[in-house]
């Protein structure tokens, strides 16, 4: 009796490939803007720093909009790029911006 030999087809890998899981949705918090940052065709002023009269993006020159309150929500991946000092964790109390105050007659 001679044994039979079966050949399986194998999908060309010797190692299979498993897909990873969704990466889970990071939490954006609340960052103090203490040197000026472009984001996403906006620019991130520290509060307080006078706004540029034209501003242009340092990446590809086209205008880009202003955002002067000095605070910038970011998630940990994106806060994690910033390794020069642009941004601190907000304390809760400087998480909210408080609203300018009316002037007095």
């Amino acid at each position: 009796m001679a044994d039979e030999i079966k050949i399986i087809p194998s999908s060309g890998s010797a190692q299979e490939t498993k897909a990873d899981p969704a990466p889970a949705l990071e939490k954006p918090a609340r960052y103090k803007v203490l040197r000026t940052i472009e984001l996403n065709g906006v620019l991130y002023l520290p509060d307080g720093a006078p706004e540029p009269k034209k501003p242009r993006s340092a990446g590809n020159g086209l205008p880009v909009k202003v955002d002067a309150i000095g605070f910038i929500d970011l998630t940990p991946g994106q806060a994690a790029q910033m390794t020069l000092g642009q941004v601190k964790l907000a304390a809760t109390q400087d998480a909210a911006p408080a609203a300018p105050k009316a002037k007095k007659k």
